[in-house]
């Protein structure tokens, strides 16, 4: 006799104007063995089959085990009703959806992984099969679910077509947009790279494409736009995208740390786990069936692996604030909901909390928290480069004005003459003094002559020889035609006289000796 589902088991079309989790409406099966769809529905009816207290998410309970999936549909309406199922896990491997009628199965559709895409019945990221059901009528669903040696989980909403249609929609505009603002932080980064010369916006820019792709390939979405057509690379490629984003984590870590000089130890250590995970690369091409066969041990060797290297780049984010508080204190930050989303993954793996009741993913609200403060860390870091460079740049222009007034004072050394900004051609050695009055300097000459030049004082004396002093605010004097010197003034061979403030005088006195006892 077939097993009745109970009245409050039903799901009424009238409840589905919005999207509507039925799972609560389930009653889930499995067993080790592989059955049509007609031997599943008589182990059932028969009591022969185990059943599953776990309507949702059974994560590694029963890893080798088929799952089947019974439950019963209401068209409360005086309409025939268009009606969507949808399983919101991307991963499966196969499904086989089976219409139950007085005790006998009729396949529906036949889809999954092993697949290609364009096999689905409804182009979508995830599984979504087209119901109808004619006016006041019920109808019966048996669905087949394998995914072996792996986390088993099967999220069932049920939508009629105008609540799927909305629904779709905008669970399509919110992803493109996300995905979006990954992308452009990330070229972003990338491009700041060649600008400023620093790889560690390329290594961040290669890590949010990297993690970015894990989340793309978690929901479905590169099976569908960019391996559409290979179903057994698709079966590896959520785990391969998940370690290359804990590679690209190591290494972005270590260059925003400069662990080879500041934690040369840790440097080290995640050298040796970057081996590891590539050496685990080419055991997976070479072989692939191998690594399915030993899946269920394989994940605990994986999130070992996944935990230490988060573990350690806290313990260098921490051991960095020795050397500096601001990255050490945003990347903990970050990371701190990086972690929290990572360990939410790792226990929706094993059925320990249902991610599906969430309202949002909490992984991806974490990762789109955690890039916007290492964005912020990584701006302000950009901020100081750019500050850098322009003292860099500053410090370069000096020097070349320094070298500048070098070799201009050389040269006026070497061909003992100056050209004025007048025009005027002056033998140095026959300057005795120059004189500033307001933005013009007057230049006393041994013939008794003046020329008078727009220069400061400054500037005239970078580029008269070494033997030029200056003795007060407003004049300058050579040293060779110094006849005598007093408490405030010099006077010259030519009997003029120079004023000398007592700012000036040490130097020039001390100077006055030298040239005497040379």
């Amino acid at each position: 006799m077939s097993m009745a589902l109970a009245a409050q088991e039903q799901i009424l079309t009238s409840k589905l104007d919005n999207p509507y989790l039925i799972n609560e409406h389930l009653q889930v099966f499995h067993t080790p063995k592989s059955l049509t769809g007609q031997e599943a529905i008589e182990l059932i009816n028969s009591g022969q089959m185990d059943q599953s207290d776990e309507r949702i998410n059974p994560g590694m309970d029963h890893p080798l085990d088929h799952y089947w999936v019974q439950f019963e549909i209401e068209n409360d309406f005086n309409t025939p009703a268009d009606l969507f199922l949808e399983i919101a896990y991307p991963q499966l491997d196969f499904i086989e959806v089976f219409e139950i009628k007085d005790d006998s199965t009729s396949l529906l559709f036949t889809t999954g992984d092993r697949f290609v895409f364009e096999q689905r019945p409804v182009i979508s990221n995830t599984y979504v099969f087209p119901l109808q059901l004619n006016t006041s009528t019920s109808g019966k669903l048996l669905i087949h679910l394998e995914k072996f040696k792996s986390a088993m989980r099967f999220p069932m909403y049920l939508y009629n077509d105008k609540a799927y249609t909305r629904a779709h929609f905008k669970t399509n505009l919110v992803n493109s947009i996300y995905f979006g603002i990954i992308l452009l932080v990330a070229i972003t980064s990338l491009v700041l790279s060649f600008i400023v010369r620093n790889a560690t916006f390329a290594i961040y820019s290669l890590y949010l494409l990297s993690f970015g792709l894990w989340l793309f390939t978690r929901l479905g979405y590169s099976y569908q736009f960019l391996i559409p057509n290979l179903p057994e690379v698709n079966r590896h490629f959520l785990p391969v995208a998940g370690q290359l984003a804990v590679m690209a984590l190591i290494v972005y870590v270590r260059s925003f740390f400069n662990t080879r000089v500041t934690l040369p130890m840790f440097h080290k250590v995640m050298t040796g786990v970057l081996v590891f995970f590539s050496l685990g690369y080419v055991a997976w091409a070479l072989f692939p069936d191998e690594f399915v066969e030993y899946a269920t041990r394989l994940f605990v060797v994986r999130y070992t692996l996944f935990t230490t290297s988060i573990a350690f780049t806290f313990t260098a984010s921490i051991a960095y604030r020795k050397v500096e508080k601001f990255r050490s204190h945003m990347f903990l930050l970050a990371y701190s909901l990086f972690l929290s989303a990572i360990l939410s993954k790792i226990v929706a793996e094993y059925g320990v909390v249902n991610e599906y009741e969430l309202r949002y993913d909490p992984i991806m609200v974490g990762f789109l928290v955690e890039v916007s403060v290492l964005s912020v860390a990584m701006g302000v870091i950009l901020k100081r480069i750019i500050h850098q460079g322009k003292q860099v740049q500053q410090d370069n222009h000096s020097l070349k004005q320094t070298i500048e007034k070098i070799k201009v004072k050389a040269k006026a050394q070497q061909d003992g003459y100056i050209l004025l900004n007048s025009k005027a051609t002056i033998n140095v050695s026959d300057i005795v003094y120059i004189k500033s009055d307001d933005h013009y300097l007057e230049y006393v000459l041994t013939s008794g002559k003046k020329e008078i030049d727009r220069n400061s004082l400054s500037q005239a004396l970078d580029r008269l020889p070494a033997y030029f002093l200056q003795t007060h605010r407003s004049f300058i004097v050579n040293l060779d035609h110094v006849k005598a010197m007093y408490a405030d003034k010099l006077v010259m061979n030519d009997g003029s006289e120079v004023r000398m403030s007592r700012k000036y005088k040490p130097h020039v006195h001390n100077r006055l000796n030298a040239s005497q006892e040379s």
